[in-house]
C-alpha cells in the first residue's frame, strides 16, 4: 500500500488532469462530429437522382505502355425502392473487352451486390463481399472503389489542413468502423482531402492491411454540371507495381434520366 501522503498527491494530480483530459476528450468528439459533417455535405454534393458520362481510360504500365479504354457511367439513387445508388459502368472498346460491365446495386440492409459481366463467357459473375479488395478489369480500382463510402460505418477525424493545386483542404482520415467492413476491405485506412468550399474531394491516400500507404487518387480536372461540381480527370497511382489508371470523363449529364432497367442482370448481360 502507498503511504498516505502519496497517495494524497496521485489523488491531487488526478483531479488537476481531470478537467485537461475532459476538454481533450471534448475537443476530440468536436473533431469527429466536424469530419462527419464534411464527409455528409460531400455525400449530398456527390448525390442526384441519375446520373450519367462518357470516360476514356488510360492504363499506364511501368514500362510506359499504354492501353486505352472506353465507356460510360450510369447511377441512379432509388432510396424508396430500397437501394441507396446503383452504378453500371460499361465498357465498348477495344474490342476484346467491348459490352463488359460492372453492376453495383448498394443495398440499405446489407451486404452490396456486385456482378461482372465479361462477353466471352457470356454469362455474370456475382463479386462476393470477400472480394470487394479485387481489382476490376486490370484497373487500379477495387470494386470497393465503385461503391459509395457508407458514413455510419468509418469512424472520421479532421487531422489537418493542407492544400492541393493552391485549393485549401481539410484532410480527413478515414478509418473502418463496422467489423465486416475492417474484415472485408482492402485499406485500414484513407486520408481525404477535401474542398470545403465545394464540398470536393480532390485526393485520396489509401493505406493497405499492413498500415503502409499504397495507393493515391489525385483529381486533375474538375467541372461544373447542373450545380454540381464532378471531377473531369482523375489520376489512381499503384505505388507497389508503379502501374497507373488516368481517366478522363465527358459528356457528363445530370438528372437527364436514366432508365431503373439499366441497373438489372438482364440489361448487363445484353453487353450494350
Amino acid at each position: 500500500m502507498k503511504p498516505a501522503p502519496l497517495r494524497r498527491l496521485v489523488v491531487a494530480i488526478a483531479l488537476l488532469l481531470a478537467p485537461w483530459q475532459a476538454v481533450g476528450q471534448m475537443q476530440a468528439d468536436a473533431q469527429t462530429r466536424d469530419a462527419v459533417e464534411v464527409m455528409r455535405r460531400v455525400e449530398r454534393q456527390e448525390t442526384a437522382p441519375d446520373e450519367q458520362v462518357r470516360f476514356t481510360m488510360r492504363l499506364i504500365e511501368p514500362s510506359g505502355r499504354v492501353r486505352e479504354r472506353t465507356g460510360v457511367v450510369y447511377e441512379r439513387q432509388v432510396s424508396p425502392a430500397g437501394f441507396d445508388e446503383m452504378h453500371l459502368i460499361r465498357f465498348y472498346s477495344p474490342a476484346d473487352i467491348q459490352g463488359s460491365g460492372v453492376l453495383t446495386i448498394e443495398n440499405q440492409d446489407r451486404d452490396n451486390d456486385q456482378w461482372l459481366y465479361l462477353p466471352a463467357y457470356h454469362t455474370t459473375r456475382r463479386i462476393a463481399p470477400a472480394n470487394r479488395g479485387d481489382r476490376y478489369m486490370g484497373t487500379d480500382f477495387l470494386y470497393e472503389d465503385i461503391m459509395r463510402e457508407r458514413i455510419e460505418e468509418y469512424r472520421y477525424r479532421i487531422s489537418g489542413e493542407e492544400t492541393v493545386d493552391g485549393v485549401p483542404c481539410l484532410v480527413v482520415e478515414a478509418t473502418p468502423a463496422a467489423e465486416r467492413l475492417a474484415r472485408e476491405s482492402a485499406y485500414s485506412r484513407k486520408l481525404i482531402w477535401v474542398d470545403p468550399a465545394r464540398d470536393l474531394v480532390l485526393k485520396v491516400d489509401y493505406f493497405n492491411r499492413d498500415g503502409r500507404l499504397f495507393k493515391r487518387l489525385t483529381v486533375t480536372a474538375t467541372e461544373k454540371v447542373a450545380d454540381k461540381h464532378r471531377w473531369r480527370a482523375v489520376r489512381m497511382q499503384d505505388l507497389d507495381r508503379q502501374h497507373e489508371t488516368t481517366v478522363e470523363y465527358r459528356d457528363r449529364r445530370i438528372g437527364a434520366g436514366v432508365p431503373e432497367s439499366y441497373f438489372t442482370e438482364a440489361y448487363l448481360k445484353r453487353g450494350q
